[in-house]
């Protein structure tokens, strides 16, 4: 299996349960990871046989500029999903990691599906 990881994009978003908590910005780190559908090996050094993982990057960035949301897994599910629909990919993982405690480094939750639309 051959994927393509952008590890901790970094964006800030408004996120959480309660209202005050969406009233701010907070940090959220997203890795995403991809399966293309064309083998290394066969893209022949060429950009337009592979996944674009810096569009990949900006879509994630823009998804979350632009909307409010209150579940980390909510932004995992619409970003796998996203990727799936837009990317030569055959399967798709997304970790959305945020901050929001002093005595813990992070809270994630994590999606993955494939080609056929499965989560897995």
């Amino acid at each position: 299996m051959q994927k393509i990881t952008l590890d901790d994009i970094r964006v800030h978003a408004h996120i959480g349960v309660s209202v005050k908590e969406r009233q701010r910005k907070q940090l959220l780190s997203i890795t995403i990871e991809v399966e293309p559908d064309t083998a290394f090996e066969d893209i022949g050094d060429n950009i337009e046989n592979t996944v674009n993982y810096s569009s990949i990057r900006d879509d994630a960035k823009a998804l979350l500029k632009r909307a409010h949301y209150k579940l980390i897994e909510t932004v995992a599910t619409k970003l796998a999903h996203h990727v799936m629909a837009e990317y030569p990919v055959k399967s798709a993982t997304v970790r959305v990691r945020k901050f929001p405690y002093k005595d813990t480094k992070s809270v994630s939750c994590q999606f993955s599906m494939d080609a056929d639309n499965q989560e897995s």
